[in-house]
């Protein structure tokens, strides 16, 4: 037995939990076309009678500075967890990969049955996924309650 086997109940939901976040985001950000801001180039109305508040803003340079480090931001994250995976054991690598890093979004039902060569059951299954994901937790350092602790 390994002792990523012998997690907590507790532990190894909010591992699965944390990274499932992160493999959302992974995937919004890997698959969906980033968005640029525009400048607003109409003043504004407001009722509320202007003063010196002390602050100076550069609209403009705000906007353009998001354009270009949001998407070199973006993609090292997308870059640094395809790593981490690549990483991970054979097994281990391609439950990952067929669940949480495809265009398309998988059951584990489906995975597990069909996708996986030859197919594994629910509890193999079950049992090679935390363990990935401890793993990646491991290595993506992601904040765990309990997972310090242990190791």
């Amino acid at each position: 037995m390994n002792i990523l086997d012998k997690l907590p109940l507790p532990v190894k939901r909010e591992v699965r939990s944390k990274m499932e976040t992160e493999f959302e985001r992974y995937r919004l950000w890997k698959f969906i076309t980033f968005q640029e801001r525009e400048v607003s180039i109409t003043a504004a109305w407001s009722d509320t009678p202007k003063g010196f508040t002390g602050t100076v803003s550069d609209q403009t340079g705000n906007i353009a500075a998001y354009n270009v480090n949001e998407p070199e931001r973006r993609r090292q994250f997308c870059e640094r967890v395809e790593y981490a995976v690549s990483r991970l054991p054979h097994k281990e690598q391609q439950v990952i990969t067929q669940r949480y890093m495809q265009r398309e979004v998988t059951f584990d039902f489906v995975v597990f049955n069909q996708t996986i060569d030859p197919p594994m059951s629910r509890g193999t299954y079950d049992k090679i996924k935390a363990r990935a994901m401890t793993m990646l937790a491991m290595a993506l350092n992601i904040e765990v309650e309990g997972l310090k602790e242990i190791f």
